[in-house]
């Protein structure tokens, strides 16, 4: 599988095989899958997601669905496919395993939030972008603690190369929370997440001090 490896930091990051992993999220439980998620809260309101009996699960042990309203429409409450899922009809594979998690259609912004993990050195994960025609005010945001991973905000994200492949984000950070959003309001918009993992040291290379330095590659 082509994968786009992207390192982000202040210094490269040599390795993390070394480190102790605090938390690592899969989305691989076949309990957790279902149909398609209906929102029973008010979508004019920002509010907490729930996992509801016979659809995708939205949470799962470490993470947290939150919705918030950016654009007065329906929302999640017309029935979209958000949650857990081993549909691999649009990734091809899934990055690890046979399933992942998936938001798409929010009509609003789906956010996932991680635990705190105060000690957390370092986070992996890998996105896949759905290429599709994205529209101005369509939005991903990933950041932990106060490190931003990847916004969008002001940009198209068909101009950004970053659709139509999984992408691999390798970040150190200084402890917090992981979060996960996307805003927009098309099926064919959509965002796909698997293979979390979160460290509690790196190995760090001196090879590169540039500030922002980024490493990309395909593997």
């Amino acid at each position: 599988m082509k994968r786009l490896a992207i390192v982000l930091a202040l210094v490269c990051i040599a390795s993390v095989s070394s480190a102790t992993i605090l938390y690592q999220q899969g989305f691989e439980d076949p309990s957790w899958l279902g149909g398609q998620y209906v929102d029973l809260g008010d979508p004019l309101l920002d509010h907490d997601l729930v996992n509801n009996p016979t659809q995708a699960f939205v949470d799962v042990p470490g993470v947290d669905a939150q919705y918030f309203n950016t654009r007065d429409g329906l929302g999640l409450a017309d029935g979209d496919y958000v949650g857990v899922t081993d549909y691999a009809g649009t990734v091809g594979a899934w990055a690890e395993g046979l399933q992942g998690y998936q938001m798409s259609d929010c009509d609003g912004m789906m956010t996932i939030f991680f635990d705190d993990f105060p000690t957390a050195a370092a986070v992996s994960l890998d996105i896949y972008i759905q290429e599709t025609g994205w529209e101005a005010d369509d939005v991903i945001i990933i950041t932990f603690g106060s490190v931003v991973i990847l916004d969008t905000t002001g940009q198209d994200i068909d101009d950004l190369l970053i659709e139509g492949t999984w992408i691999n984000f390798t970040v150190p950070v200084a402890g917090g929370v992981l979060s996960i959003s996307l805003d927009c309001n098309s099926g064919s918009e959509a965002l796909f997440i698997d293979d979390v993992v979160i460290y509690d040291d790196i190995a760090v290379s001196n090879e590169d001090t540039s500030f922002g330095a980024v490493k990309a590659l395909f593997r």
